[in-house]
């Protein structure tokens, strides 16, 4: 097993990268953060409340290649700013604070309810706690650490070389999964399930509080950070494919964010915006909860047939269309609507509009 790998065959400029020998396993870890780190040239600097792509919103301003992203219950988002070496905190009003400096290449961030926030010092090997009121202590040692998580109990899960362990607010720890191949970021859910992002495999691995171990997401290029909302969904960085996937618990995988350089954190909040770390534009993206689509069925039929269209967030839907045509909606939840082609419909895309606002298939439906 592996930690965290650069593919230097699909980047361009890094072909001189190549490890020679296979070093220790923390310092294999250095090598793919400095390749990294080195590989994203672009450093954007953008401004508190600046629109991107669609309802797309950029978050804070000035960071230098963030890693790592987390918010907490009041909407405040808290970023490993790792090319700066520290945690920086932004407000849903937008001041913008250092929290936190003296880190050394930091990668995963995460905060508790009471606002205690923790990071993965990756080339220190360290984890870190900083609290509200600023004080900045190291909790534990450890090599080729990567992701860190807290649950509602303090205990931290934290990635480092091919396990995950979990270390009791007492200091307790245990390893509650091993054998994994580069696992990076981390999650845990309100009922003690824990979230891998296994990036070299691209795979997305959940561990119940019994040990059981389930791949729930794959297909992934460079499964790099994981979140999960209170409903279950679970978000993963897609670092290679510069996108950011969701994974319902009925298995349905969709894109929710595109057009991304090299997305290397994610984290999501109680009302379902998602926050990426857009770590090759030095910025941090909010999403809202737009719907997108992953699969209808069938792919033809006539005027009256009943299509399935699987996805996210299409719950409310206020309309359907089959190439401009509006079609009844027979039934919808968050994740599948059932449509009746309508009459004057033809061959063209499906479209589905909610209030947030609106996704259309990859391929067209065929009428016959």
């Amino acid at each position: 097993m592996q930690s965290p790998r650069l593919d230097t065959d699909r980047v361009p400029g890094t072909e001189g990268l190549r490890e020679v020998g296979r070093p220790p396993r923390s310092r294999r870890l250095s090598v793919a953060v400095a390749a990294i780190l080195s590989l994203l040239t672009f450093l954007g600097v953008q401004v508190a409340g600046q629109q991107v792509a669609g309802a797309d919103t950029i978050i804070g301003s000035g960071f230098s290649f963030p890693w790592g992203v987390a918010v907490d219950s009041s909407g405040n988002v808290y970023v490993a700013d790792t090319n700066n070496s520290r945690v920086e905190e932004v407000t849903p009003g937008g001041v913008q604070t250092t929290i936190g400096s003296g880190f050394n290449k930091e990668t995963g961030v995460a905060v508790d309810s009471s606002g205690n926030v923790y990071l993965a010092d990756t080339d220190n090997n360290r984890i870190e706690e900083v609290t509200p009121g600023g004080v900045q202590t190291t909790i534990g040692s450890f090599s080729a650490i990567w992701g860190v998580a807290v649950d509602s109990a303090r205990n931290l899960y934290l990635t480092t070389g091919s396990q995950v362990v979990k270390i009791t607010p007492g200091g307790v720890q245990t390893t509650i999964a091993s054998g994994l191949d580069g696992p990076t970021g981390v999650a845990v859910d309100a009922f003690g399930n824990v979230y891998g992002a296994n990036s070299n495999n691209g795979q997305v691995v959940k561990i119940t509080p019994g040990g059981v171990q389930t791949t729930i997401g794959s297909g992934f290029n460079g499964s790099w950070d994981v979140a999960v909302d209170s409903s279950g969904n679970v978000f993963v960085a897609d670092l290679f494919n510069n996108r950011v996937e969701e994974v319902t618990p009925g298995g349905v995988q969709a894109t929710i964010g595109s057009g991304f350089k090299q997305p290397g954190g994610v984290a999501v909040d109680s009302s379902g915006n998602v926050y990426v770390a857009d770590t090759g534009n030095s910025r941090i993206v909010e999403v809202p909860p737009t719907p997108s689509i992953a699969s209808f069925s069938p792919a033809s039929g006539p005027v009256g047939t009943v299509v399935t269209l699987r996805g996210v967030n299409f719950l409310g839907a206020t309309k359907v269309t089959v190439n401009g045509v509006t079609a009844t909606i027979k039934a919808d939840t968050a994740t599948k609507i059932k449509i009746t082609v309508p009459a004057g419909a033809t061959t063209g895309k499906i479209k589905v509009f909610t209030p947030l606002g609106k996704a259309k298939t990859a391929n067209v439906f065929t009428v016959t």
